[in-house]
């Protein structure tokens, strides 16, 4: 929000049977801009299933505790949310809130402080990342100086020739760049033992204000009316709070029994796939379970916390044990190099710990606390330090053993996933908030439109004296402060189903410097390979039209820890203007929260998305089951598919499992199912069954393992 602009009061105007589904895409501090946007929409819709990635997890459960608590007769959650965020742009100490989010550990601070300018400059990244390591270590190059100094006082005094008074500052250079590097090294050989990450989110040492974990277990626990003591918000509570579908609308679906569905994104990055929290209860996924160890835990997450997931599950009993780690061959450069570090102290040098032998406890499911699927999801790698869990392996049958698996990002696997809640008709929209940058073109561009005379400073206050004297005009006339975001970035939402399906471009070849032409092709790389089927899917007619689409000017967001309150709050302001604009398309004809939405008539947004999705689905159907008769009953080398069903019932198809041997009920099922397969093949693929509406891109149905 603004600085001019009070925080609003939260008016509840959502009817009890009225609900929508949100999905948060991550972007570690752009996710600034999600909560007015939620505080927004939750005055219109209540929240049945929120969804989120990476940091987007965070405010998903920040959400889905306020929505808690006012399933239990209190909308005071939502204003709490907006307000404890809404401070993190208050400077305390010399630095806002925000940045007190993110505390290194002691040893790991050189580093963090090596890589923030990297992290918080828009372009010149590598340069950046370049200089901020060799300042942090300016001592090891300071000493050279004065040993050059030294040397040329020498020669000077004529001591020694300037020859090898040279020599002498040559060689202390080298020295101090090969210092650094053993520093730097012994560095990374740290953060290796934190789990790779610089942060774990934990309070450290006497710092005035809590860290990200710290803060968000807190702010849970306020939003959801509970004391920081009390027993932490779990899953299992969000689905059993008053208020679900089944109870107002009579919602048949086994998911309308589950009044709040909170669902989260994380990275197994050592099984290299994607795990969604809570993971179900054995037998309806095939996850493995997993397990903890309490010292573990406690080094990331608060006590209570920790004892909590305790009492929800009893240590493992069985033979396994946990895989030996065998310790890594300690070279002459690494022996070297201890002895190095070892002069400048032991603090420097740091020593890997043998782990204790401690029971495994298996990590509770319904009952895990929201906190800890939020901090698994938001592991944004070397910031956060990656969670550790174990799991069973049992390749070796005779002898089953413990694995260390670390779970990261769940941007890693996917940043926004816009499909969690989907399905095939929807009974109520899922509403999408994506976060993209501004390509450095279109922002260069606009600076080359400046004139030259712009460079004078009393032409950019008279531009700024303007603008002030217009948004203050706008504020006398009625209407709220929205040019102030437009310094930050701007809001796009689709007008129709047709817009939208123009894809995201990244424009590093218009980049100036070679630099930053690589780091760009690098950074398009790394995008590509992580959002590619994010970025396929946004395109898609029935999606693309109910995603508001945030694109940030360079700096804003993203891993700039160090912007300033003005920018936090314009950031914050870029969520609710999106809210603002789904609001006007989709909640017609009951919510008109403000004179925002009287610029011109609302939209009857939502019956044509239902319109849009039933042909998207005619259509991916229609092509996917095109061909099923012919293979349902061409035999080839095999037999016909209604033969197998009849033969299924005097000895099972699948001679390794006996119990898919058939009834004869059973077998007509099947039969029967297989028979109005082959009639929707049929009727879809009508000449009389064409539509006037085809969508574009043309979506394809397959099937796939749950994501």
């Amino acid at each position: 929000m603004s600085t001019r602009e009070p925080l609003p009061a939260f008016e509840d105007r959502a009817p009890s049977d009225r609900y929508c589904d949100l999905i948060l895409t991550g972007g570690v501090t752009s996710s600034i801009a999600y909560p007015a946007a939620v505080f927004a929409l939750a005055t219109a819709y209540r929240f049945n299933s929120i969804g989120g990635s990476s940091s987007g997890a965070g405010v998903a459960a920040l959400a889905a505790a306020a929505e808690y608590r006012r399933r239990h007769g209190s909308s005071h959650g939502f204003q709490i949310m907006l307000e404890r965020t809404a401070a993190v742009a208050d400077n305390v100490h010399g630095k806002t809130r925000l940045a007190w989010l993110f505390q290194p550990e002691e040893e790991n601070r050189r580093l963090f402080n090596a890589l923030l300018p990297g992290f918080a400059k828009p372009s010149g990244k590598l340069c950046a990342l370049a200089l901020g390591i060799v300042r942090s270590h300016a001592i090891v190059f300071i000493i050279a100086i004065i040993i050059l100094v030294i040397a040329l006082g020498a020669a000077a005094l004529r001591w020694i020739d300037y020859s090898s008074a040279f020599l002498t500052g040559t060689l202390s250079f080298v020295g101090a760049v090969i210092a650094m590097l053993i520093f730097v090294a012994c560095e990374v050989r740290r953060l290796v033992r934190h789990d790779y990450g610089l942060c774990t989110g934990s309070r450290v040492g006497k710092s005035p204000l809590p860290p990200l974990t710290d803060w968000l277990h807190g702010l849970i626990q306020e939003i959801a009316g509970r004391k920081v003591d009390d027993e932490p918000l779990t899953f299992a509570d969000l689905a059993k709070a008053p208020g679900s579908p089944r109870e107002t609308l009579n919602d048949p679906c086994s998911a309308g029994a589950s009044s709040i569905n909170l669902q989260m994104f994380t990275t197994n990055v050592t099984h290299g796939r994607p795990y969604i929290f809570p993971q179900q209860e054995d037998g309806e996924v095939d996850d493995p379970p997993l397990y903890f160890r309490s010292s573990e835990m406690r080094r990331l997450f608060p006590q209570r916390v920790v004892e909590c997931m305790m009492r929800k599950s009893s240590s493992y009993d069985g033979n396994a044990k946990p895989a030996p780690v065998e310790p890594a061959p300690v070279g002459l450069l690494r022996r070297v190099a201890r002895w190095f570090v070892s002069l400048v102290g032991s603090s420097v040098a740091g020593g890997e710990d043998e782990p204790e032998e401690e029971p495994l406890y298996p990590l509770p499911r319904e009952h895990l606390p929201i906190l800890v699927a939020a901090r698994m999801s938001v592991s944004f790698p070397v910031l956060f330090s990656a969670v550790p869990l174990w799991i069973l392996d049992e390749r070796d049958k005779q002898k089953p053993v413990f694995r260390r698996c670390l779970f990261c990002d769940g941007g890693i696997c996917s940043n926004f996933p816009i499909h969690l809640f989907d399905s095939p008709i929807p009974s109520w929209p899922t509403f999408g908030i994506s976060l993209h940058e501004i390509p450095q073109s279109e922002q260069g561009a606009a600076r080359a439109r400046r004139p030259w005379w712009s460079l004078f400073r009393w032409w950019r206050l008279w531009r700024r004296t303007l603008a002030w004297i217009w948004l203050s005009s706008q504020q006398c006339l009625g209407t709220r402060w929205t040019g102030l975001p437009r310094k930050y970035g701007v809001v796009r939402l689709p007008r129709d189903h047709l817009e939208g399906r123009e894809d995201q471009w990244s424009e590093f070849e218009a980049e100036p410097g070679s630099f930053d032409r690589l780091s760009g092709f690098f950074s398009a790389l790394a995008s590509t390979t992580i959002n590619w089927n994010d970025a396929t899917l946004a395109r898609l007619p029935g999606v693309r039209e109910r995603v508001a689409r945030v694109r940030l000017r360079s700096g804003i967001g993203g891993l700039n820890i160090r912007m300033t309150g003005d920018q936090i709050r314009g950031l914050a302001d870029l969520g609710r203007v999106a809210a603002l604009k789904l609001l006007k398309r989709y909640a017609f004809p009951v919510a008109r929260p403000s004179d925002e939405l009287s610029d011109d008539k609302l939209s009857d947004g939502w019956n044509e998305h239902r319109w849009v999705r039933l042909n998207v689905l005619r259509d991916s159907l229609a092509t996917s089951l095109a061909g099923l008769t012919w293979a349902a009953s061409h035999v080839g080398y095999g037999k016909p598919l209604r033969d197998l069903i009849r033969l299924a019932i005097d000895e099972p198809v699948l001679k390794k499992d006996k119990d898919s041997q058939l009834l004869a009920a059973q077998a007509a099922a099947l039969e029967g199912a297989l028979d109005a397969l082959i009639e929707a093949e049929r009727a879809l693929n009508m000449s009389t069954a064409g539509q006037p509406y085809r969508p574009s891109p043309r979506p394809v149905m397959r099937v796939r393992p749950p994501l």
